[in-house]
């Protein structure tokens, strides 16, 4: 297995049972060892043959099925289809995997299944079985394993496409995110600019949909006002769109999208076509509407609530004093721009992300717009305070910043696959109000023009045209 880039928003806990997937070095084979009566369990188990690791696969499976669909009868027709005459045992729940589903249906995707089971056949992988509570537990010693992060009980909000031979998988309750192919040899495209070969479409997209803001911010970049527009359209033909282009999640921007008057119908239309709604807003008094909160924790992803240098201590508290026991936090984003206050301020920031359990996302300055005319800020110090805190918050940061400090992140050893540095790699930018797309919404000049009528063809015909170079 192949890592490009995982993206998670939360943490794994350590299992009873502990079933690892594992590549042997070259040449070496492991006797078989049964799993103890029709389970699979704490006990030790190797599943060295194609007949032993089919019904692990397939019992990983049949588990999938009856979570998404609930007629038992259709469940063992499915299976007997993709299983024909093998049997299925009980796994352990601590070390069941959710398989992931095909976008805007509830059936488990079939491609992915199917590549699992060549993965899981060949020779050199086995399926070892133990537990974490004994010390005399499987010890065999092997090469890697598959590192797949969606263990436990089964979900059914993991949705799946496919770029060639790389699968990306999205969680749309966490946001946890993963690229990766079964196969091996394949270069790390994270260490690059190269985009996904067959990667035809954005995974996701940033969406604005108006340019009306009454904060009147001096650093924005969108130059956004009280005179600005709103758009207005057939959301319904805008969200299919992204969905038949396999898109998985949208962010909704501004201006100040919440002024919308029709924000929460957007969001309720892209949820509706199984395409994920998020936001950024500067906007808190809506968090003390009980039905507010009720829609965006049962609809979006999350949201991000911008930050600024004033009376941010006050601000952050009343996040946590509205939503406390209404949403979880780990939907809630605080989100700053660096260069916009000083080394103390975000120091503060940090803490009290920490402190509330919300993630803070990072901006790097953008030079334009009324940043232009806005004297910034050093921010040097921005990761050495991270790594100087005894419990930082978990951060987000984007492209720009990872731009901007690669050899600092380089230097701190954090692993290439947990950021980006690279705009258009995997998203794109598109302006509603003045019928833009671009690869992100600070370099919209290099843009160009659409018709959003004919967004499905749009999409894909601006996103095959960014050359970021290819791999296989």
């Amino acid at each position: 297995m192949i890592l490009d880039s995982f993206r998670c928003v939360q943490h794994m806990i350590n299992s009873s049972s502990t079933h690892t997937i594992a590549i042997l070095p070259q040449g070496k084979m492991l006797a078989e060892v049964k799993p103890v009566g029709y389970h699979y369990g704490w006990d030790n188990f190797v599943l060295s043959s194609t007949l032993e690791k089919m019904q692990y696969l397939a019992s990983l499976t049949v588990k999938n099925l009856r979570e998404s669909i609930k007629d038992d009868e259709v469940v063992k027709l499915i299976l007997a289809s993709w299983f024909p005459g093998v049997e299925t045992k009980a796994i352990d729940h601590q070390s069941l995997q959710s398989f992931p589903r095909k976008q805007g249906t509830n059936i488990l995707h079939k491609d992915f299944v199917e590549d699992y089971e060549k993965f899981i056949l060949a020779g050199n992988v086995v399926v070892l079985g133990g537990n974490d509570n004994n010390e005399s537990s499987n010890m065999v010693e092997y090469e890697k394993e598959l590192q797949y992060p969606f263990t436990g009980e089964v979900k059914t909000n993991i949705v799946a496409r496919k770029a060639g031979k790389w699968w990306i998988l999205f969680d749309q309750e966490t946001g946890s995110q993963l690229i990766f192919s079964f196969h091996d040899g394949i270069e790390h495209l994270y260490r690059t600019k190269r985009r996904l070969v067959g990667l035809e479409t954005p995974i996701g997209v940033d969406l604005k949909i108006t340019n009306y803001c009454s904060h009147g911010c001096l650093y924005c970049y969108e130059s956004s006002t009280m005179e600005g527009k709103h758009y207005f359209g057939d959301w319904d033909a805008i969200a299919k769109a992204f969905l038949d282009n396999g898109i998985l999640e949208v962010a909704l921007s501004g201006g100040e999208p919440m002024m919308h008057p029709d924000f929460f119908d957007i969001c309720w239309t892209f949820c509706k076509h199984d395409v994920v709604p998020s936001f950024t807003t500067r906007c808190i008094n809506w968090l003390k509407d009980n039905a507010y909160l009720s829609t965006v924790n049962n609809v979006c992803g999350g949201f991000a609530i911008s930050v600024g240098e004033q009376n941010y201590p006050t601000k952050i508290r009343k996040i946590a004093k509205f939503t406390e026991g209404k949403i979880d936090p780990g939907k809630i984003t605080v989100q700053i721009v660096l260069g916009t206050l000083g080394k103390f301020q975000y120091s503060k920031m940090v803490n009290l992300c920490s402190r509330y359990g919300f993630r803070l996302s990072l901006l790097g300055f953008k030079n334009i717009g009324r940043g232009k005319s806005f004297k910034v800020r050093d921010y040097s110090w921005w990761l050495r305070v991270l790594e100087e805190c005894d419990d930082p918050p978990y951060i987000v940061i984007d492209s720009v910043l990872a731009s901007q400090y690669s050899k600092e992140l380089q230097q701190s050893k954090i692993p290439m696959w947990q950021y980006n540095q690279w705009d258009g790699k995997f998203t794109c930018y598109i302006d509603l109000v003045d019928g833009i797309i671009a690869e992100s919404s600070y370099n919209k000049d290099k843009g160009q023009s659409i018709d959003v009528d004919y967004l499905s063809d749009v999409i894909p015909d601006f996103f095959s045209k960014r050359k970021c170079g290819s791999t296989a």
